[in-house]
Formats: structure tokens, C-alpha cells, sequence
């Protein structure tokens, strides 16, 4: 077909073109809102036919154009539900401008899309990039509508929508990770808090191979710390109340000591026990037997002793330890040491072991009975009242012989003769408490009788 030619003079006028190019213009070139054809076909063209906006057109359908909206370059596809697509050489899509409402930055085989920021350029040519790993599935990020406040974190609400908010998230379930997790704080107090009813505080943790719970905070019980397996303190530690911190110290040889008063219904004691303070208990345990005296005023050296289950309870002089042994069962004391056994409260009635092999009897803080080596005598010139119907011995000594200085009937006492006089002499008074031997010649039958009767 004959095209057009342009003439610097005379206008388009059809014509044969001989030239590869338009000849050079001197002047603008006015098409009037023509279409310009690009192709061959002509169905490939540019076209101003409507005011302010250029529109192009390609396999004769307009895809898009461009204009001015006040002021502003706005590029616009001329297709209905239609994308903007920009591709590499290769076909690899670089950028989309999808009709959908999004915009999407291409990957290839070997990378996903990125997105560059780059820093200014008086910086450098740092960047911050947005990528996308290898996902599952698509998913989008909705980003908050407003910007929070200082030291706040976004959070999704796991639809995808975050938002702002203060770094204290629900720890409903918090993933096992690989390594020490340390909770830190430079200042205040670090809270574990369960807040629902009775539900209780656990630690748990693994035993060679095997879970274990190692403590249990019942809030059903106020918080009773119940432990699997032992409990420890450093040597010398203290076990006490809020008031009374160190009411038990546990030493570094497991001595416990107490320092204040130990009370219970019953005591099982199979080893030491170091009391600073009062022991009561209503009954103490030794070894299976059990103690049911009442033990007091301990002093340096006593021992008491339960003669039916063979139980000593000792305080030792010098080592401030409270000693429980089991013997075979008893009808006496068998062990005391070298110290008194005080059995009045003013300490004035006691008996006395201080002396090998004697006991010494005291009563109103004087002695008033010995024995040794089988002999029950008085220590000083005292009655010794033997409870037989008001009768009262002087001196008196016994090891196999009665040895008598004076004998008394109730409120009576009568002088023993000093020698025990000749064969077939009697005993005669002399009717101011003396008695006497002397032979039975002159003697009234009566007297002889009534001193046989009364002497044997």
C-alpha cells in the first residue's frame, strides 16, 4: 500500500518512501489525535485520541497508558482484572502489579524474591532486604494500625494480624529449645504466679532417662512444697519460721540442734539427739521400746532408767548431748555415774554414787544412810528409822551380826549395855532408860519374865 510521506512544505502526501528513517524534523510534528501504526498488520499502535493521555495498543487491544492527574505520571492498564507484569530477558518475573491488590517481587530457580532498601547514599550501598524462606503454605502479614508505644512487640493473633503490645505474652506453651535458659532481671522481683484455682506449681526435670517431678507447689494445700526425694542444706544451715530463722541447725556431721522448745505427741530416737532448749513429748521411742517417765532436771552425769523396758535416758557432763540406750529389761539401775541422783526438788533428798563402790543416802541435805560392800550403816548420830511400829535403832550396823547401842519404844529410848555380859546373866534397867547384864540372883521373877518377853 502507498503510505504517507512527510514533507517539510507541503505535508503528508501519498508517495513511495525511498528512506529507511523519516527525514530529521525542524518543526513539531502534528498527527491531530491520529493513530500512529507501529506493525505491520497495523493492529500495534500509539494513539492521542483522547485529550492528556497517551494510549498504547498492542494485537489491537488497548492495554495502557499514560496521563497526568494533577501533576502526577499515572500509568494505567486499559483491561479489565489484567496485571502489570515486568519479566527478565528470560522470562523470569522480576516485579507484578497484580489487578488483585498486592504486588509481587519475583524469584528464580537458585533465590526468592527480595526486596532491597538501600541505606542513603552518602552512607554507602548498605540495604536492609525482605525475603521469604522455603514455606508450606501462603500466608499474609497484616501490620498494625497504629505504631505502639516504647519498649512494645508485635504479636500476631495467629490469623496473620499484628499488633502492639506490651512484652508479657501468654506462656501457655513455650517450645523445648537446645540450650540454658537464664532468667534475668536487674532489678525487682521475678513472679511465677498460677493463677487458676488450685492449680499448683510443678518442677520437673529427667533422672538419668527417666522424667521425674522433683517439686510439687500444692496451692490446693497454701503452697506445701512437696519434694520427690531428699532435702539438703549446707553444713551448718538453719531450717526455722519467718520469726525464728534458725530454730534447727543441721551441722556438718548431720547433728541437729534445737533452740527452742521440741514438743510432740511421740518421738522416735534411734540415734543422738542435741537439746538446747526443753524436750516434752508423751512418749519417746528408743530402738522400738518406748520411754513413758517423765524425765527432768537433768544434770551433768544422771542417768534415768525405765526398770521394765531396760531404757536409760543419759545427760552426759561435758558433751550437752541428750543419750537414749536399750538394754535387756531391768528390775534396778545398773549404770550410774560418779554424780548425785537428786529426787527432791531442792535438791536436799538425793543419793549420792560418788564414792567407788558405796551409796550414800541424803535426806534435808544430810547423810543419813551408806552402804558398801553389803553393810547398811548410819554416817552420822542420827535415829535410823527402820518403820517398825515406832521402833528406832542407834548406830545401828549390820554384816551378819546386830550390833545395837540403843533401842527406843515410841517416845522411849533405852541405853544397850556396852558388852554383852556373862553366861546366864539377864538384862535389868535401872529405871532411867540404862540397861545392863547382871545375875539373875535377887531379881524378882516378874522383871526376869517381863525382859524375856520384851528381848526374846
Amino acid at each position: 500500500m502507498a503510505l504517507s510521506t512527510i514533507s517539510g512544505t507541503t505535508g503528508i502526501t501519498d508517495a513511495t518512501i525511498t528512506s529507511a528513517k523519516l527525514a530529521d524534523f525542524s518543526a513539531a510534528v502534528d498527527l491531530n489525535g491520529v493513530e500512529l501504526l507501529l506493525d505491520a498488520d497495523a493492529d500495534t499502535s500509539i494513539s492521542a485520541d483522547t485529550d492528556d493521555r497517551i494510549d498504547f495498543k498492542i494485537a489491537n487491544v488497548e492495554h495502557f497508558s499514560f496521563s497526568n492527574s494533577s501533576g502526577d505520571t499515572v500509568i494505567k492498564p486499559m483491561v479489565d482484572a489484567k496485571d502489570i507484569i515486568f519479566q527478565q530477558y528470560d522470562g523470569n518475573k522480576v516485579l507484578e502489579i497484580n489487578d488483585g491488590g498486592f504486588v509481587g517481587v519475583g524469584g528464580n530457580s537458585n533465590a526468592s524474591g527480595t526486596i532491597r532498601i538501600f541505606e542513603d547514599t552518602d552512607d554507602g550501598n548498605n540495604y536492609v532486604g525482605l525475603s521469604v524462606g522455603n514455606v508450606t503454605t501462603a500466608y499474609t502479614l497484616v501490620f498494625p494500625n497504629a505504631d505502639g508505644s516504647n519498649g512494645q512487640a508485635m504479636v500476631t493473633n495467629g490469623s496473620g494480624v499484628l499488633s502492639f503490645t506490651d512484652v508479657s505474652s501468654a506462656a501457655d506453651d513455650i517450645s523445648a529449645g537446645d540450650a540454658a535458659i537464664n532468667l534475668t532481671t536487674s532489678a525487682g522481683n521475678i513472679t511465677i504466679d498460677a493463677q487458676g484455682g488450685d492449680t499448683d506449681i510443678i518442677f520437673k526435670g529427667t533422672d538419668s532417662s527417666s522424667d521425674i517431678t522433683a517439686l510439687t507447689l500444692d496451692m490446693s494445700d497454701a503452697g506445701t512444697a512437696v519434694f520427690n526425694h531428699d532435702i539438703r542444706v549446707a553444713d551448718g544451715g538453719q531450717i526455722g519460721s519467718a520469726s525464728d530463722a534458725d530454730a534447727m541447725t543441721i551441722a556438718a556431721n548431720g547433728q541437729v540442734t534445737f533452740t527452742q522448745t521440741l514438743i510432740g505427741t511421740a518421738l522416735d530416737i534411734s540415734g543422738d539427739v542435741d537439746v538446747d532448749g526443753t524436750l516434752e513429748a508423751d512418749a519417746i521411742t528408743v530402738n522400738g521400746a518406748t520411754l513413758t517417765e517423765t524425765v527432768t532436771d537433768l544434770v551433768g552425769g544422771m542417768v534415768s532408767s525405765n526398770t521394765e523396758t531396760g531404757i536409760s535416758v543419759t545427760f552426759e557432763d561435758g558433751d550437752n548431748t541428750l543419750d537414749f540406750a536399750l538394754a535387756a529389761a531391768q528390775t534396778t539401775i545398773t549404770s550410774i555415774l560418779a554424780t548425785d541422783l537428786k529426787i527432791g526438788e531442792d535438791d536436799q533428798t538425793k543419793i549420792d554414787f560418788e564414792t567407788a563402790d558405796e551409796i550414800h543416802f541424803y535426806a534435808s541435805n544430810a547423810e543419813q544412810v551408806y552402804v558398801a560392800d553389803g553393810i547398811l550403816g548410819p554416817q552420822t548420830d542420827n535415829d535410823v528409822d527402820l518403820g517398825a511400829s515406832g521402833v528406832e535403832y542407834k548406830d545401828l550396823y549390820i554384816d551378819g551380826v546386830a550390833y545395837l547401842d540403843a533401842i527406843g519404844f515410841g517416845t522411849t529410848a533405852m541405853t544397850l549395855p556396852s558388852a554383852d555380859g556373862s553366861a546366864n546373866q539377864i538384862l535389868v534397867t535401872d529405871g532411867s532408860g540404862t540397861l545392863s547384864f547382871a545375875d539373875n540372883s535377887g531379881i524378882s521373877m516378874g522383871k526376869a519374865i517381863a525382859a524375856a518377853i520384851v528381848f526374846g
